[in-house]
């Protein structure tokens, strides 16, 4: 709904601060183009836009809306849980200050309802990531490998609250050795049998980290 209108004044506005842009806009640089971009949104913010058209002031009050719940709830659950982070993923050392949220990865994070998504969290003791869901298939997964599958070790350490999670922040380490390798794809056929028999989903290679001899899953909702 918002890019017809975006690209009808777009083009106008870079033209006029880069001439080039007439050949191509391809030739526009990114700072000239975030400039342009920001002008007309700012245009059609402040210009009537949302009173012409009533279905982008729907979405942005939907929008707004769902921010204010994400934030809100992140920093309830984010106190109540805060000595089990500790514990569970610091060795019992506070996070301190939380110095940067972000989401782990633009081109591929997940959205739910209401604007809730998956969120990394850089504190000054170490990162871990905000989860809008239960952590029963990361459970789940646990139990079964303790008990068929040993070799792949127990999974993603994570914090489970009433409405969301907290998850570890996994570091990733090549095999060191080529047994290590050796033993990582070995790992990785299980995982794979593991997967299939339980119908999984979405486990593309963003979703698995190796950790040397160990390739840990990292998302399991779609287990």
């Amino acid at each position: 709904l918002y890019w017809p209108l975006v690209r009808e004044r777009l083009l106008p506005c870079l033209e006029e601060a880069y001439p080039l842009a007439l050949v191509s806009p391809s030739l526009v640089s990114g700072e000239t183009l975030r400039d342009a971009l920001r002008r007309v949104l700012e245009g059609l913010m402040g210009g009537g836009a949302l009173d012409a058209y009533p279905e982008l002031r729907r979405m942005e009050g939907v929008m707004r809306k769902g921010y204010v719940t994400l934030v809100s709830e992140l920093l309830l659950t984010l106190a109540e849980e805060r000595g089990r982070i500790a514990r569970t993923f610091l060795g019992g050392q506070d996070f301190g200050r939380v110095t940067k949220v972000r989401l782990p990865d633009a081109t591929n994070a997940s959205t739910r309802p209401g604007g809730r998504t998956t969120l990394l969290l850089e504190s000054e003791s170490g990162n871990f990531y905000y989860k809008p869901r239960s952590c029963e298939m990361e459970a789940l997964y646990g139990r079964v490998t303790a008990r068929l599958l040993p070799e792949l070790g127990p999974g993603v350490r994570f914090v489970a609250g009433r409405r969301s999670s907290f998850v570890e922040g996994i570091v990733g380490s090549p095999a060191r050795t080529a047994e290590e390798a050796e033993a990582y794809d070995e790992r990785l056929g299980m995982l794979s049998a593991l997967c299939l028999a339980l119908h999984a989903g979405d486990m593309h290679p963003g979703n698995v980290v190796a950790c040397g001899s160990v390739p840990v899953p990292v998302d399991l909702e779609c287990l």
